[in-house]
């Protein structure tokens, strides 16, 4: 299993009354909590844990609350975080697909910007100038043609970089 496949794994869409932990899963029949608590003067927000005598207390108001409170508390604000990672996770994917085509685009320009050279076409080795104008093929299309007959060996080895961040950047 890749590194990618094991954190897609942590982040799986979980029913939304249903929170796994490592091994344990704690399951809600009826959510009723929904962030502030019973007085609703204090969301309850700094708890302190009494091993001696078993209570939840708020450190804020100093008021008692249920364990049960508590719990039902903790899985809110985990499930909260959860998929606000999730959420952070597809951005980040997001931005780093968009970060590939900016490389290549950015591996194109540096290429023509050289004095004395120009990229060439990795199929025909003709030279290619910024003014050429570009047609389009589609994807699938151009995908299954390269199958059939790989292409040529490319004639330099920054041609064959901005190729193989072009072709990556298609495939994305």
């Amino acid at each position: 299993m890749t590194e990618d496949e094991a954190n897609s794994d942590d982040l799986k869409e979980m029913p939304h009354n249903v929170v796994n932990i490592g091994d344990y899963r704690i399951e809600r029949t009826k959510s009723g909590y929904d962030g502030i608590a019973i007085g609703k003067d204090c969301p309850h927000r700094s708890l302190v844990m009494d091993d001696n005598g078993h209570t939840c207390t708020c450190d804020d108001c100093k008021k008692q609350v249920s364990a049960y409170w508590a719990l039902g508390m903790l899985i809110t604000q985990y499930r909260r975080e959860y998929e606000k990672l999730h959420r952070m996770q597809a951005l980040q994917r997001k931005r780093e697909t968009k970060t590939l085509r900016l490389k290549a685009s950015q591996a194109i320009e540096t290429a023509w910007r050289r004095r004395g050279t120009v990229p060439t076409c990795p199929h025909c080795d003709r030279g290619i100038f910024p003014s050429d104008t570009f047609g389009a093929v589609g994807k699938a299309l151009e995908l299954a043609e390269r199958e059939k007959s790989p292409p040529k060996k490319w004639s330099g080895a920054a041609t064959a970089e901005v190729v193989k961040i072009t072709e990556q950047a298609i495939h994305d």
